[in-house]
């Protein structure tokens, strides 16, 4: 999309990178594992433009030619008229946000090139000069004087040519991911740390609690009931 936006006469310099980002899953957030699309991979503007597709066929058996493709015809202008521009009004107050089909979340993992675009004028000044000496002694070794082969200079590469590069900005990949601020783990150290600050427990202590424990209910209760048993008293 960004190379068929340029005109002739100019040379550009596309550069990519590439971004993966993983979102959580519940419950620190509310992502979906769909990696495609009937038309393509999964993203959440692709998610809204097969929302606004499906309520067109649903709404007016129809779908606009910008739209992807479901299985029914190409909306008319009387369609358009009487049927789309309705929907349209009806989709952007959120009438069609409970359906299944338009329940957009992030990916739980997306990929993303992301492009950045400069441009110079093609041929410079002194480049278009360089192409006219070249082409005058071209012309002269070859005996040539046709009008055809004269106006071959700075204008006509700039009416008729454009130069575009395209490269990666950066030879790595950019990862983002998303942790939880406070998981289970950052639980039990905080309250260890309170009980060892405030209390002077730790793993010993727990043990020491725990030996305690069965030491009173073996000497106030099972002792009692042993010896009543074996002695008859």
């Amino acid at each position: 999309a960004v190379v068929s936006t340029q005109s002739t006469g100019t040379e550009n310099f596309i550069s990519l990178s590439y971004e993966r980002i993983r979102n959580l899953e519940s419950p620190y957030g509310n992502c979906t594992k769909d990696t495609t699309l009937p038309f393509g991979n999964y993203s959440v503007s692709g998610c809204e433009r097969m929302c606004f597709t499906m309520a067109l066929k649903e709404e007016c058996g129809c779908t606009s030619y910008y739209l992807p493709p479901v299985g029914v015809k190409e909306c008319t202008l009387f369609d358009e008229e009487d049927c789309v521009e309705g929907v349209i009004k009806k989709y952007h107050a959120g009438a069609f946000m409970d359906k299944q089909y338009c329940q957009c979340q992030d990916a739980c993992v997306s990929e993303n090139y992301i492009a950045t675009l400069s441009t110079a004028e093609y041929p410079s000044k002194r480049y278009g000069e360089a192409i006219m000496k070249e082409n005058k002694r071209k012309l002269d070794a070859a005996n040539k004087s046709s009008s055809a082969d004269v106006v071959r200079d700075i204008t006509y590469y700039r009416e008729n040519m454009l130069k575009v590069h395209i490269y990666f900005e950066i030879l790595s990949i950019k990862e983002v991911e998303k942790v939880g601020s406070y998981v289970w783990s950052n639980l039990m150290g905080d309250v260890g740390g309170q009980l060892g600050l405030f209390l002077g427990a730790n793993i010993v202590t727990i043990f020491e609690f725990v030996d305690f424990f069965l030491r009173v209910v073996w000497y106030r209760v099972l002792t009692p009931y042993v010896f009543k048993r074996f002695t008859g008293h």
